[in-house]
């Protein structure tokens, strides 16, 4: 710490409710803050930027330590999809499309702050809590404990979501500026593609799976008496992908389900619970929810649907574009190897999935 001494005689500033401090003592504590600001400001300019950045975009850094994280989880997605090793090209790869990942990102957040779009704090405190209760079941040491490890704070999630979504609004923007979709070409999809529109019936069913048959029967004649079938569900049922939703499995066409199953759902009317019927499973107790009839869409109908998928189907043309020529107009700077003309094939993904890793599902 620096001391200054201002003058000998130490005078005193009185600060209300008889609180008084000594002159001399601010004086000396704002001198040595400045002092220590000062320092570390120094050190951080000495520290060359590519000891800190994997590159720079118009002077915005982007962070190395962020640029490694993206590049060990990318390699981390390769060798569970492709179940290959990670060999040096594949590498160079890897590196490549993950620092032109971070710099469009960079580019495209720039261009949202220059356009001013505003983001409500509803909009982000919303997302923030739909995170917080779809990975994390609202727990709250499971949610600070990720942001941990992922060297977050709640305050940089948030930024991390506003810039989000200012970037979508700027999507949206020039998808909406340079995507023109016309009558003849939605008509022609229509055309191409009128089986996209047509959908046969549908059934919404529960069940509850059980394995003994004794064990059906109790639980069918509770249902029949009145007891809740999403409660006897929760409780009874050994389907792990359903019992928590009560045993519900949605709509579903003809042809999804194992044909014993089948045969019982379509017979059944809305709410009425069937016998326990066997199949390759176990037993199961079914109770049919809804019923969807045959549907096809006229072009009135799916025109909207239809210029909504055009405008997605273009969005990625448009927006590498974008990218591509405001790349041109950066100043950036690059600190990492990587090679930007290196493209090798990328290893197939296995046709068939490795033993005992295929489960069997009841629909």
């Amino acid at each position: 710490m620096v001391t200054i001494m201002v003058d000998k005689k130490i005078e005193k500033i009185n600060l209300g409710e008889g609180i008084d401090i000594n002159k001399g003592l601010l004086i000396t504590l704002g001198i040595s803050v400045s002092f220590i600001a000062f320092s570390i400001l120094m050190i951080f300019l000495s520290i060359k930027p590519e000891k800190i950045y994997a590159a720079t975009v118009n002077g915005e850094g982007i962070p190395l330590a962020e640029y490694n994280q993206r590049v060990e989880a990318m390699k981390n997605q390769y060798v569970q999809m492709m179940r290959t090793a990670i060999t040096d090209d594949l590498l160079s790869v890897i590196k490549k499309n993950s620092l032109d990942g971070m710099i469009e990102r960079e580019i495209l957040l720039q261009k949202a702050k220059d356009s001013d779009f505003e983001i409500d704090k509803s909009v982000v405190e919303s997302e923030l809590q739909q995170i917080k209760e779809k990975n994390f079941g609202n727990d709250e040491k499971a949610f600070f404990e990720a942001l941990r490890k992922a060297n977050l704070t709640v305050s940089s999630l948030r930024e991390q979501i506003t810039n989000d979504k200012m970037i979508e609004k700027l999507r949206e923007k020039l998808t909406a500026e340079k995507i023109k979709i016309t009558e003849e070409q939605q008509k022609k999809y229509y055309a191409e593609n009128n089986a996209q529109f047509s959908k046969g019936e549908e059934v919404k069913a529960a069940h509850i799976l059980v394995k003994e048959e004794k064990q059906a029967n109790e639980i069918y004649d509770l249902a029949l008496k009145g007891e809740d079938f999403s409660e006897l569900a929760k409780k009874h049922s050994t389907d792990q992908g359903s019992k928590d939703k009560g045993g519900d499995l949605g709509f579903f066409p003809k042809g999804q389900m194992v044909p014993e199953f089948e045969a019982a759902v379509w017979k059944l009317k809305n709410n009425e619970v069937s016998k326990p019927v066997k199949s390759q499973f176990g037993f199961h107790i079914i109770k049919r929810l809804d019923f969807k009839p045959a549907e096809n869409k006229t072009y009135e109908q799916a025109k909207t649907e239809i210029a909504e998928k055009l405008r997605k189907e273009k969005e990625p043309e448009v927006i590498r574009d974008f990218v591509k020529e405001q790349r041109s107009k950066a100043e950036l700077k690059i600190f990492v190897a990587v090679e930007p003309d290196l493209a090798p094939k990328m290893p197939e993904k296995p046709q068939t999935a490795p033993k005992n890793e295929k489960k069997e599902h009841v629909k």
